[in-house]
């Protein structure tokens, strides 16, 4: 299935990509059964506690994925290192999102690399015989103003204050910002809003300009060209567009700004949103490098 992976900065759009893979984190699951059906499978209900004790997907451990337990996670940042990462849920929703006769449940987690940054992130999990199943991730920003989530038969939504692409981390958000995550009865989902909205275009209108087509030898940030380097605040390194990823294939890049955020998204060959979430950069003085996990 053809993809397409956008990288909207913090402080400018950044990239598109196109590439073509298979994941696991296609926000999609199997037709969901008739009531009855599922009643009689024994299928759990979501609640606020299996939430808070669920796993999800994170880019900033090495694992890629979190164990929530009562609703929090922390450890450090690298072997030995004094800085933290830390998980908490936010808030919590419960409701039949699939129109299966089982709630379903979504949470707002909030996370820390240890830097500046406090990331919120929206999850949607619908019942399953193994308990909740993560279908949908979906990166809200940094230091954000969540003002309140809803949910209904359809979905869950999200209302909350961010910031435009131009504008630093310094200042309040103020620009008021409404996400949806849609789970349609057999299964299939999708993703409306962005608050990155605004820089989806001229991402892609830049890619081209700074995305390398090749892997780079050596240390890809150090040795980037300079006209690359001044054309982006983050640029990709070691993918293409068109290139053919496998599942799990983790893209790299570099960011020029001091604890930068980075946020990704995957589309299919529509446009629909499968999954979106935020990553870590550095930069101090000159690029530094950041990847993530598709």
């Amino acid at each position: 299935m053809l993809r397409r992976i956008l990288m909207l900065g913090s402080a400018t759009a950044l990239l598109a990509l196109g590439v073509a893979c298979t994941s696991e984190d296609d926000a999609t699951a199997e037709p969901s059964a008739s009531p009855e059906t599922t009643q009689s499978s024994n299928v759990e209900p979501v609640t606020d506690a299996t939430l808070r004790n669920a796993t999800i997907r994170t880019d900033l451990l090495p694992a890629g994925e979190v164990a929530l337990e009562d609703g929090t996670h922390s450890e450090p940042a690298a072997p030995g290192s004094a800085s933290m990462v830390e998980f908490n849920v936010d808030s919590t929703v419960v409701d039949d999102f699939n129109d299966d006769g089982v709630d379903d449940g979504a949470m707002i987690v909030r996370s820390s690399g240890g830097g500046s940054g406090t990331f919120y992130d929206l999850y949607v999990f619908i019942a399953s015989k193994d308990g909740p199943e993560l279908v949908a991730s979906q990166g809200l920003g940094d230091r954000i103003q969540v003002l309140g989530i809803e949910s209904g038969p359809g979905g869950v939504t999200v209302v909350y204050l961010g910031r435009d692409t131009e504008a630093p981390m310094s200042e309040p958000p103020t620009i008021e910002t409404t996400v949806t995550v849609s789970v349609d009865k057999d299964g299939s989902v999708s993703v409306e809003g962005s608050a990155s909205a605004e820089g989806t275009a001229v991402a892609t209108a830049v890619a081209s300009e700074t995305a390398t087509e090749t892997p780079m030898a050596g240390d890809a940030c150090s040795n980037l060209a300079p006209e690359a380097a001044d054309a982006s605040f983050t640029f990709v390194t070691n993918v293409g567009s068109g290139d053919v990823l496998e599942s799990g294939a983790t893209v790299e890049g570099c960011s020029r700004t001091f604890e930068s955020n980075v946020p990704w998204r995957l589309e299919d060959r529509e446009g629909n949103v499968i999954a979106q979430s935020n990553t870590m950069g550095g930069g101090v003085d000159g690029p530094a490098p950041f990847e993530f996990t598709v």
